[in-house]
């Protein structure tokens, strides 16, 4: 999305993949090993890239260069609604509580730490509200325009292990209800989960307009992911939200 609006892109970060049975985190204490272990990766990365450019560093939840810079002595904003994790439980949290203490440590030798939600401010953290995507298109071209002649609900997963579980029972409920709704089924996949046709629903794959589906549709149906939430509650599109187990962000 940034590329096609002009900007240089460098896609280097390859994220450990969540293992998720039945829409629950599995394994989490490895996973959150398997994490530490990805974010120092991270940090090598950052630091070959940050050496080569001066000036401010402005992150999107990523830790790594945060902690570069800190390294570095370069200014820094934080972006991040995460302020702790709660992924695991017993003696294995006592290692995230740990990491929680490192993240806070690091959230407040920032700069600025901008988080998208209600809340007070205090020292350098600043709640702004949602930040969301605004549309000048009325509701009713936008059904148009995206073909929604029925009551249309959107399911948008953004290509996980959990979202795949998601949009199966998703498509399952439907197939089920359909006639009786007089309904279709929007399918927004992301970039990485293959799902194969089939006249149960339409897919978009991965879409830069997500925001205009929302405010289109009858009814958002999402892992509870913060963005997605928001533009519901923006645009006012009724949502069902179904966060995974264990996952701190979504809960």
């Amino acid at each position: 999305m940034l590329a096609k609006n002009g900007f240089n892109v460098l896609d280097v970060y390859k994220p450990e993949k969540f293992v998720v049975e039945s829409g629950q985190l599995q394994h989490s204490f490895k996973w959150l090993m398997d994490y530490y272990s990805y974010y120092k990766k991270c940090k090598v990365i950052a630091k070959t890239i940050l050496e080569n450019r001066d000036g401010l560093i402005v992150s999107d939840e990523d830790f790594a260069s945060i902690a570069i810079g800190e390294e570095m002595g370069r200014r820094r904003v934080l972006i991040t609604d995460v302020t702790e994790t709660h992924f695991t439980s017993g003696l294995a949290s006592i290692i995230e509580k740990k990491m929680n203490k490192s993240m806070h440590k690091m959230m407040q030798a920032c700069d600025c730490v901008i988080i998208p939600d209600i809340g007070d401010d205090n020292s350098n953290i600043h709640h702004v509200g949602p930040i969301v995507r605004q549309t000048n298109i009325g509701r009713d071209a936008l059904r148009s325009r995206f073909g929604f002649a029925k009551q249309t609900l959107v399911a948008s997963v953004g290509g996980t292990d959990a979202g795949e579980y998601l949009i199966d029972k998703t498509i399952e409920a439907h197939q089920k209800l359909q006639d009786r709704l007089d309904s279709e089924l929007v399918v927004v996949s992301g970039p990485s989960l293959k799902l194969p046709d089939s006249p149960d629903y339409r897919n978009l794959g991965f879409v830069d307009n997500l925001h205009e589906l929302v405010y289109a549709a009858d009814l958002v149906i999402s892992l509870a992911g913060r963005s997605t939430m928001d533009e519901s509650i923006t645009s006012g599109t009724p949502g069902i939200f179904i966060p995974s187990a264990r996952k701190a962000l979504q809960k």
